[in-house]
């Protein structure tokens, strides 16, 4: 993992910590951390999943016997994180779409596992343990989010919301 990678991690950790708890400013936090780890995602996950220093990601060295085929994996695999790293925000918001991006982002995602597996099989790359090392825990904690009703999430991060309760409750019974 990058450095920047796993600093941004933290941070999504220490966001969690801190809305756990019901620290101000918490959810701006969230906005931040999970923000950025979707624009890295979406920006570098070229250089993620082919494991070359970002500074050397516009250069034309970096892609010297990288197939056409990695490339684009790599690219779709970052932006599928990117998908499922802003879902999750919006169901941490309570924002409509949520449900939908980590529908879009999980199917796309398992897919995308399923395959790697039938191509580490053939190969045994480690291209193909990195695109693991990131994909499975982002299927669980998406998994885990769309299985959570957002009453019961509100209910966990923000207790005394009750204002924020009564919106959930309103809106799940349309």
């Amino acid at each position: 993992m990058h450095k920047a990678e796993k600093t941004i991690l933290l941070l999504c950790l220490l966001a969690l910590i801190l809305k756990v708890f019901n620290v101000v400013l918490s959810d701006l936090i969230w906005v931040v951390s999970l923000s950025a780890l979707a624009t890295f995602y979406y920006i570098f996950g070229l250089a993620v999943f082919n494991q070359f220093p970002l500074r050397k990601i516009l250069r034309k060295e970096s892609y010297t016997g990288i197939s056409k085929r990695r490339i684009a994996a790599s690219l779709a695999f970052g932006w599928v994180l990117a998908i499922l790293s802003i879902g999750i925000l919006f169901k941490l918001l309570f924002l409509p779409g949520a449900m939908t991006q980590m529908f879009i982002g999980f199917s796309i995602a398992l897919s995308g596992l399923l395959i790697t597996a039938f191509f580490y099989h053939e190969s045994k790359r480690d291209f193909f343990k990195g695109i693991w090392i990131r994909l499975i825990p982002a299927i669980l904690i998406t998994y885990a989010f769309v299985n959570i009703p957002d009453l019961t999430l509100a209910e966990a991060l923000d207790p005394e919301n009750l204002e924020l309760h009564e919106q959930i409750k309103a809106r799940n019974h349309h």
